[in-house]
């Protein structure tokens, strides 16, 4: 299957199961309570768009969808790793299971510093791996998850294949359930991981599953706000989700 064979399911697969709309509807919710932060006249842009789903909860904001390829559902074709943007000139930049996906993400977020104004951020949802989520990750999600790598600021952790990914990078770069910095890499960013999603995120099903857990599914919205607050020791064991807020200070 290509890529817009791919997302055409993705998108196909969304639109017919209620249980995966109520659920990205709560992970929408929180992306959305920190982009309404910046104002409302921020230039904010998608990357790794995909399948577009985020146009069914932020219609109401003006942003640019981009992907690494031009599909049928993005406004513009941009590298992550290479932003066509001049310093300073955005004010969000979001992206929903695109970070795992970057073959050289440190490239990523220095372009991030570099375009970002000050004050400005980086949202990432993101796979969490945890005790829990680890096996299932492993062996039943269609991505791979390689938690034996070395983190450099220089390696590469996916090839070319947009496709190509590793769901354990977002946990191993920013920790799950921190708050921390990224100057150790050499990259003046701070960032916060808050890990979200259990039991309301495998009641759904997934994105690339036509399966569900009906009993569990008018209740989808009410487990999610239960878990969210859950303690930060229960979420690090129990999770399959973080929101990773990556921020730019002010000058020094």
């Amino acid at each position: 299957m290509n890529e817009t064979e791919w997302l055409s399911k993705q998108r196909e697969v969304f639109g017919q199961k209620k249980s995966i709309q109520v659920f990205y509807s709560e992970m929408f919710r929180l992306l959305r309570n920190e982009i309404s932060k910046c104002g409302p006249s921020s230039k904010i842009l998608e990357i790794g768009t995909g399948a577009a789903l985020s146009e069914y909860f932020l219609s109401d904001l003006k942003y640019t969808k981009s992907d690494a390829l031009k599909t049928r559902f993005t406004d513009e074709v941009v590298d992550a790793q290479a932003l066509p943007y001049s310093e300073e000139s955005l004010d969000i930049i979001f992206g929903v299971d695109v970070f795992h996906h970057i073959p050289k993400p440190f490239d990523f977020l220095r372009e991030a510093e570099r375009c970002l104004k000050h004050g400005g951020a980086v949202l990432l949802i993101e796979p969490a791996i945890t005790p829990f989520s680890w096996p299932i990750y492993r062996f039943l999600h269609p991505e791979p998850m390689k938690w034996r790598i070395k983190i450099s600021q220089d390696s590469r952790y996916s090839g070319d294949d947009v496709m190509d990914a590793n769901n354990a990078l977002p946990s191993k770069v920013f920790r799950n359930n921190t708050v921390g910095n990224l100057m150790r890499y050499e990259i003046d960013l701070n960032y916060s991981s808050n890990l979200f999603g259990f039991i309301s995120m495998l009641s759904s099903g997934g994105i690339n599953s036509d399966s569900s857990i009906p009993i569990l599914n008018r209740r989808i919205k009410e487990i999610f706000d239960w878990e969210i607050r859950q303690s930060s020791k229960f979420r690090s064991v129990f999770c399959l989700r973080t929101l990773i807020v990556i921020s730019k200070p002010a000058p020094k």
